[in-house]
């Protein structure tokens, strides 16, 4: 009776050994041993202890997983954050270098233009000086397209300005010296000084201020 109780103890020992996890077994030193050593344990006990031990497995399990995922996902929301910044750095970057090349660019076709504006004028004031200096009839013509608000300034001052005051006032804008007014109009050096005058009571320009620059300034 002893012996088959035995083998009835050591099947159920084996059985219960087989049911429990590795790593559990590895808790309790490898093997069920030490829970037989009392002929007292009984198979519902062996049962119970090995349904507590499961669900505890299980629930470290999920543990283990839920940790898992979440480091995961906040490793991926870390890469997601650091690439946003990066195409938001570079974009930035783009966007700077663009506009600083379009102001550039900008600077350059504004000063191209400024250039080509002060190539025009001096080549058309060369072509006024030189029309001036051979008394043509069309010198007053080129002299508007390039300073049209002169003769209105003119008039404004003195309505009553006559054809040959504006072509003297023109001269003296265009800074002809009294000999070259004299050799442009075919008329004596004194007979300019004497014009000069006339214009200064016309247009109410005091000794003390410079006929030429109160002209440039027209």
């Amino acid at each position: 009776m002893n012996a088959f109780i035995s083998i009835i103890f050591r099947c159920t020992k084996d059985i219960a050994n087989s049911l429990i996890p590795e790593h559990l077994k590895y808790l309790y030193g490898g093997s069920m041993n030490k829970i037989f050593q009392s002929d007292f344990v009984s198979l519902d006990y062996l049962l119970s202890q090995h349904s507590d031990l499961f669900l505890l497995d299980s629930i470290n399990k999920r543990i283990f997983i839920t940790n898992s995922f979440s480091k995961i996902i906040k490793h991926d929301i870390l890469i997601n954050v650091q690439l946003y910044i990066i195409i938001v750095i570079v974009l930035i970057l783009i966007i700077v270098f663009q506009y600083k090349k379009n102001k550039e660019l900008k600077s350059k076709l504004q000063q191209f233009d400024h250039d080509l504006q002060n190539r025009n004028t001096k080549m058309a004031l060369q072509d006024i000086i030189q029309l001036a200096k051979k008394n043509d009839a069309s010198f007053l013509t080129h002299f508007a397209d390039l300073y049209p608000n002169f003769r209105c300034n003119l008039k404004t001052i003195n309505p009553k300005l006559e054809q040959s005051e504006l072509v003297f006032c023109s001269m003296i804008k265009l800074n002809f010296s009294s000999k070259e007014i004299a050799q442009c109009l075919v008329i004596q050096h004194t007979s300019v000084q004497r014009r000069k005058n006339r214009i200064r009571k016309k247009f109410f320009i005091p000794n003390d201020v410079n006929i030429y620059e109160f002209f440039s300034e027209m």
